[in-house]
């Protein structure tokens, strides 16, 4: 890594779930080179959930019982383990560390989500009792909230980075909940959110979100998230109005009964998000065009229980319609002036002060990745004249990072 003569300016904060606003999930689609941080220099969004913890501790057959992570192609695949075991945790996310850095710095909301696609063999978060639950909180919080030097447990987002950026140790504003299996015994999940809870509340240092995104079916048979809503407490859910056609389009919205329903649980002062397919690639059904998220938004945007608009996801909804992404719209739906785009100050490296030795069976851009840095030519970039266009790299060779 290089100092920078310039510094990444911090952004105002979004005010605590700012009405209306939009929250962009990120980490399931695109490209290793769709990276997050191109997405968060555009200022038609306020909260960045990023997925997923596909995998509970209860799945973890090392002996460090640790959870499972999966961000698709953004990260490389080396993971946490103990002697002899992997664990499901992904250890080397460099360039997704600096992102949120970078996206934190532009004023945005970074949320961790929780769940996402159910697979019994590959995304299996069951939380099997409270106890189970409360050691789930605690890791999330450990691993992934405020530093705390006597944690002594896995910091995936944490150490990519020289401490002289003044950031070494990154905490997410909050985190949400996206169940998508309907477990009978939901005590454990609500015991793992009541002690995430309490947990936020002790550190005075900042605001942070709890949130759930809850397929928008309400009938007992195919609410998944029906116990967990009911007894705890979330600031915001980021309802799923698509995949399920019976409350999902323009006609069928079924927003004023999740209010009604909201209002006799423990979440009645949750704002409710309308979450839309960002593009017709992006859902299996209930996409709308813009018209027709227009109509749908202004007919819900000034009732209290409101919050703003949901998009899955941020690479779906960059998608142009009418020369904007769809988030963009929607942004705008919600009563924002036209969107604005703000790059970071352009960065002058100056010394090399943190190195890697190459060892064998390295490549470039897993190297490049590890470390934070933008891409393979980035690292050449560093390490120019020694290394050449190609990348060309030998086990036992100092590379600048």
């Amino acid at each position: 890594m290089l100092t920078n003569t310039l510094a990444l300016a911090a952004l105002a904060a979004v005010p605590a779930l700012a009405t209306p606003a939009v929250n962009v999930y990120w980490g399931q689609s695109g490209l290793v080179t769709d990276r997050l941080r191109n997405y968060c220099d555009n200022t038609s969004f306020e909260y960045v959930t990023v997925g997923f913890i596909n995998n509970s501790p209860e799945q973890d057959a090392s002996s460090l019982k640790y959870p499972g992570s999966d961000f698709a192609a953004h990260c490389v695949e080396a993971k946490y383990h103990d002697t002899n075991v992997n664990t499901k945790l992904l250890a080397q996310c460099g360039q997704l560390s600096a992102d949120l850095r970078y996206c934190q710095k532009k004023g945005k909301k970074m949320l961790l989500s929780i769940g996402g696609e159910w697979n019994p063999g590959k995304a299996n978060y069951t939380v099997s009792s409270p106890a189970q639950g409360e050691y789930f909180a605690d890791f999330i919080w450990g691993a992934f909230g405020p530093y705390n030097p006597s944690w002594g447990k896995a910091r995936p987002f944490d150490d990519f980075y020289g401490s002289d950026d003044d950031d070494k140790h990154f905490s997410f504003d909050g985190f949400d909940f996206d169940i998508e299996h309907q477990f009978q015994d939901q005590s454990g999940y609500i015991a793992m959110i009541k002690k995430l809870r309490a947990l936020t509340v002790g550190d005075p240092s900042k605001k942070y979100w709890i949130t759930a995104a809850p397929e928008c079916p309400l009938s007992d048979q195919f609410f998944k998230m029906k116990q967990i809503i009911q007894k705890s407490s979330f600031d915001a859910l980021f309802i799923q109005f698509y995949n399920n056609p019976s409350c999902a389009g323009v006609a069928n919205n079924n927003f004023d009964a999740w209010a009604a329903f909201l209002a006799t649980t423990a979440s009645k002062d949750a704002k409710i998000f309308i979450g839309l397919p960002g593009s017709s690639k992006a859902a299996g059904s209930g996409y709308l065009s813009t018209s027709e998220a227009y109509t749908l938004i202004n007919k819900h945007k000034n009732k209290p229980a409101f919050g703003g608009v949901m998009v899955w996801d941020v690479y779906y909804g960059s998608e142009k319609t009418y020369s904007k992404p769809f988030y963009e719209h929607m942004h705008e739906f919600i009563g924002f002036p036209p969107t604005t785009t703000t790059p970071a100050p352009t960065s002058t490296p100056t010394a090399c002060v943190k190195t890697y030795t190459v060892v064998p069976g390295d490549i470039c851009f897993d190297i490049a990745n590890k470390f934070g840095l933008d891409d393979t030519a980035q690292l050449v970039s560093y390490n120019t004249p020694t290394l050449n266009g190609n990348c060309d790299i030998w086990a036992g060779q100092v590379l600048c990072v």
